[in-house]
Order: structure tokens, then C-alpha cells, then sequence
């Protein structure tokens, strides 16, 4: 290179990144899924006993409901707001699914009871999926 020759710095436009959800809503919401992930972990040791494929999907359930409740703590995006409608929903359709159809046994399918802890449990995502929706509307 010589003396004449100039080097050009590329542009760069800034990036924006998204704001966080600043709502007190957003404790509600942190609430309602630290209450259903502490039902989802009162029942990891039956759901173990009674079958550990069960019981693994009931701990998995639980540890994401925890990551969400946290995540709603501290600096919620509206990614975290769709995983947490996503996951809910999906709690929802797969509780819905063992006690119309049943759990796939290895030649049937085994219906579940309906018990309080479970209504409870579908009644807290219920309520959570509409508040988390609330939160991404107010985004």
C-alpha cells in the first residue's frame, strides 16, 4: 500500500436490541409458573416409580417451567413469551391427550385418572397462557 491509498471503513448501522418487557404483570406470570413447576416436581418420584420414561418427561416439564419463571424475573423477551404460550399449551394437549385417549402402554393405551393436582396444575397454564399473552400484546 502506499501513501495515496486510503482504507475505507465499512458503515455499520447500529443495532437495535429488543427492550425488555417491563410490566408487573410479568410477577404474576413468574408466579403462576414457579406454582405449576413445583406440582410437575411433586409428582417426578410417582411418575418415576411408575414408569422413569414418565417421570423423565415430568422433570424436563418441571426444569423448563423453572427457566421460564426465572426468565420472567429477569429481562423477559418476547422469545420467552412464545416458549412460555408454546410450552403451556403443549402441557395442556399432552395432559388432555392421557385422559381422553391414554398413555401408549406397550399393546393399549392406558387412560389416566383426572385427580385434583392435575386439574390444578392445567387450571394454573391455562391462566398462564392468557397472561403471557397479555404480556405480548402490551410488548
Amino acid at each position: 500500500m502506499n501513501a495515496t491509498t486510503t482504507l475505507e471503513r465499512p458503515v455499520v448501522e447500529p443495532t437495535t436490541t429488543p427492550t425488555p418487557i417491563r410490566s408487573p404483570l410479568r410477577y404474576v406470570a413468574a408466579g403462576l409458573a414457579f406454582a405449576s413447576e413445583l406440582i410437575h416436581l411433586w409428582q417426578v418420584p410417582d411418575e418415576f416409580i411408575t414408569w422413569p420414561l414418565r417421570g423423565i418427561f415430568f422433570l424436563l416439564v418441571s426444569i423448563g417451567l423453572g427457566a421460564l419463571s426465572v426468565n420472567l424475573l429477569f429481562d423477559p423477551r418476547r422469545w420467552t413469551i412464545r416458549l412460555g404460550v408454546a410450552l403451556n399449551a403443549y402441557i395442556i394437549a399432552v395432559w388432555t391427550f392421557t385422559r381422553l385417549v391414554g398413555v401408549p402402554n406397550w399393546i393399549s393405551f392406558d387412560q389416566q385418572p383426572v385427580n385434583a393436582q392435575g386439574v390444578v396444575a392445567m387450571a394454573i397454564s391455562a391462566v398462564l397462557i392468557g397472561t403471557l399473552a397479555v404480556l405480548g400484546r402490551r410488548r
